[in-house]
């Protein structure tokens, strides 16, 4: 069995508009998508991120008739990947911005390190990615700090490149395009 993270009963979560999200994509996929297609291998994804989770939670003992609110498992999210080494490496395998082993390590390891600043992470990412800079996503008002910035992300020149996203809203980084961000979140975070 695959082991996904999960260390105590209380960190067992989903999130429902994932749920509804998958369905949404599953009945789309029935009415004739390609099965190449890129709606396809995020559902594929999420449902064997979801299957993972069941299965731990069967394991435990626990009842999966039950779907909690929330969430806290980092790795299960609607708009990408978690930070991990191997997610990194795969992510900017074969483009311009062609992460290292060692670079992959680097970044992870700050990820990890809580007393790191989101600032001063994703400046590191833009340099890892050679990116054009740090970039903000509007929308809905946030905090007093972010204002109405709900997102930032490592400009690696077009829409739909993989890049790093902080999502200041939920507080989660991951690894996502920013066209993909802005279709799974417009309507929540009022991106427009």
């Amino acid at each position: 069995m695959k082991d996904v993270g999960l260390q105590t009963d209380a960190e067992l979560r989903f999130n429902r508009k994932d749920l509804i999200e998958a369905i949404k994509c599953a009945a789309e996929l029935a009415q004739g998508y390609d099965e190449r297609s890129p709606k396809r291998r995020k559902l594929s994804q999420y449902l064997d991120e979801q299957h993972d989770v069941l299965r731990e939670m069967r394991h435990r003992g626990l009842d999966t008739t039950k779907l909690p609110e929330t969430r806290s498992n980092p790795g299960v999210r609607t708009w990408g990947r978690a930070i991990t080494k191997d997610n990194l490496l795969n992510a900017f395998e074969g483009n311009p911005y062609d992460v290292t082993t060692a670079e992959a390590h680097q970044l992870v390891k700050l990820y990890k390190d809580k007393s790191v600043k989101v600032d001063a992470f994703m400046e590191e990412a833009n340099a890892v990615l050679l990116g054009a800079g740090v970039t903000a996503i509007f929308g809905k008002y946030v905090n007093s700090y972010y204002q109405d910035c709900v997102a930032l992300y490592v400009n690696t020149g077009d829409t739909y490149e993989p890049t790093i996203l902080y999502d200041t809203v939920a507080g989660e980084f991951g690894i996502t395009t920013m066209g993909d961000f802005v279709e799974v979140m417009s309507d929540e975070y009022e991106i427009s």
